[in-house]
């Protein structure tokens, strides 16, 4: 199929960085702005958005039902762009921290917002508005600042497969056999888990590792790239499956309310996990690694690097690969219509149950065949006050009325 040059991420970057130049340059130089102030600007100046065709594939479906989990260093779930989008999760590190405390959300709040922001102000037209909108997110708390534990990261990927979440975002880390048991048991068991490309330069600023370890197996690898497509300085070399996503330059949240602006592969990877909530929400039958395969197949090539990460390319790829398959296991399915094997103690305890409720409904309904709520059987005594003449009559009258009865 023939890709519209129109439509190539590559053409909408050069479209929006015309518009976002000088704003950004003004969002950079000054302090973070009230929310209320920045509003309508910022959609035009999140280039990365457009790079995705973002908007695009989330008119096809908005990330309905599906849970992003945020593994970093919170969720400032009092931002007006995340209003009613978050769910504060555990916390591995220890701490009791909490939104308002400093260093709180500094990474996690951005990622979120990429990932699953919803705008504000009349009609969410204001703010920041992620790739998944509709989407919600949980926050899972694994880094107090510095480089995060492996071993805190990996109790956050397994909190966060227990808690529901069908797309995993990890934060910057260097992976050890404990995190890769944790995604592999992830991935086994059906969520999409996203992992920033490792920094090949330990002085490079895009990530928080110190060395380049081999990428973790089944996890969508996200390298960041600049306005222009290419990679940033000191990324590692991609792996296969990786794709490359907006990671400079971006305008995010603030932690405490407000926006900033970031460069990294955290946020290269909340594109990725935005893009992957659309395809599950759109194709739930598709498997992480089918999913994955989505991201990849439907990136756009770009001069260096990886190709580059675009979400309407990918529901398409997605499309194809549902085609297939379908939304529940027809044989799961065929086997309940046949009844199905039912073991032998499930027949006991069902039958046990059936005489229990037939004894108690036929002893509901012989009292109520018994019961005499007005009294009516009992022969009414005659009122003390009643004088002795009128009782005597009124016997009379009863042995009269019985007498031409009989006869």
């Amino acid at each position: 199929m023939r890709r519209d040059a129109t439509r190539t991420p590559a053409a909408r970057a050069a479209r929006a960085a015309a518009t976002a130049g000088a704003a950004l340059a003004a969002l950079v130089a000054a302090p973070a702005p009230a929310a209320a102030d920045t509003g309508r600007e910022l959609r035009t100046e999140q280039w990365g958005m457009d790079a995705i065709g973002a908007e695009e594939a989330a008119a096809v479906n908005p990330g309905d039902g599906i849970t992003i989990a945020v593994l970093s260093d919170g969720v400032d779930d009092t931002h007006p762009d995340l209003r009613d989008a978050v769910t504060l999760g555990t916390d591995t590190t220890g701490s009791d921290a909490a939104p308002g405390d400093d260093g709180y959300g500094a990474a996690g709040t951005a990622v979120a917002g990429i990932a699953a922001g919803r705008g504000h102000g009349r009609e969410f037209t204001g703010g920041i508005v992620g790739v998944a909108p509709a989407a919600h997110l949980l926050s899972v708390r694994v880094a107090d600042g510095g480089d995060p534990d492996p071993a805190a990261v990996a109790d956050g990927v397994r909190y966060a497969v227990a808690e529901g979440a069908q797309v995993v975002v990890l934060p910057a880390t260097a992976p050890d056999d404990g995190l890769r048991d944790a995604v592999d048991a992830a991935v086994g068991g059906g969520v999409v888990v996203v992992a920033p490309a490792a920094a090949a330069d330990p002085a490079a600023a895009v990530t928080a590792t110190a060395a380049a370890p081999e990428p973790l197996a089944g996890a969508v690898t996200a390298v960041p790239v600049g306005e222009d497509l290419a990679p940033l300085p000191g990324a590692a070399p991609a792996g296969e499956g990786a794709v490359a996503a907006p990671g400079a330059a971006l305008p995010v949240l603030q932690a405490g309310g407000g926006y900033t602006t970031a460069d990294g592969a955290e946020y290269a990877a909340a594109f990725a996990a935005g893009t992957a909530a659309l395809v599950r929400a759109e194709y739930p039958q598709l498997r992480p690694e089918q999913v994955a395969a989505a991201l990849a197949s439907g990136a756009a090539p770009a001069a260096s690097g990886p190709a580059v990460l675009d979400a309407p390319g990918a529901l398409a790829a997605a499309e194809e690969a549902a085609a297939g398959v379908p939304l529940y296991d027809e044989d799961l399915a065929a086997e309940a219509d046949d009844g199905g094997p039912v073991p032998l103690w499930a027949w006991w305890v069902g039958g046990a149950v059936l005489i229990i409720v037939l004894l108690a409904a036929a002893t509901l309904l012989l009292r109520r065949a018994t019961v005499d709520p007005y009294d009516s059987r009992r022969p009414k005594a005659p009122d003390d006050d009643t004088p002795a003449a009128d009782r005597g009559a009124a016997r009379g009258r009863r042995r009269r009325g019985s007498g031409r009865r009989r006869r």
